[in-house]
């Protein structure tokens, strides 16, 4: 049987300008033992075994130089809306011009409140198709 490894994921907070990097996807809450503040803005959580499991960035702009709203993460899980502005269509465009296409990345899921793709598989066709209208 093949051991399922954890996934780090990044959430941000736009209005707030705070990131928060989690190193497991089996965090629950309460999971985190201790938080050490290592700087100012940015904190440290450990879990009960002593591990790190995440790090908060609070006042991103302070921190790291660019704010929560201007970092652009690769591989980022974005709507319809987000979608199309990563290709520059509106977006009923988008779904009428680039969805429907079969080489068009499919959604990575479709919930009652959309369909949701991940921003880098979106740039790679982008770039990949770019590059075919220039060669062609």
């Amino acid at each position: 049987m093949r051991k399922v490894r954890d996934r780090m994921h990044i959430e941000r907070d736009r209005e707030f300008d705070q990131l928060y990097i989690n190193f497991s996807d089996r965090s629950e809450k309460g999971s985190v033992a201790d938080t050490i503040e290592a700087m100012p803005g940015v904190s440290l959580d450990f879990g009960e075994d002593g591990r790190l499991v995440g790090l908060e960035i609070v006042g991103a702009k302070e921190v790291i130089g660019a704010s929560a709203a201007e970092l652009d993460f690769t591989g980022e899980l974005v709507g319809v809306k987000e979608a199309a502005e990563l290709v520059g269509k509106d977006k009923a465009n988008f779904l009428r011009d680039l969805v429907p296409r079969e080489d068009f990345p499919k959604p990575i899921v479709e919930l009652a409140s959309g369909r949701y793709w991940l921003s880098a598989e979106i740039e790679q066709y982008m770039r990949k198709n770019r590059k075919e209208k220039i060669a062609g």
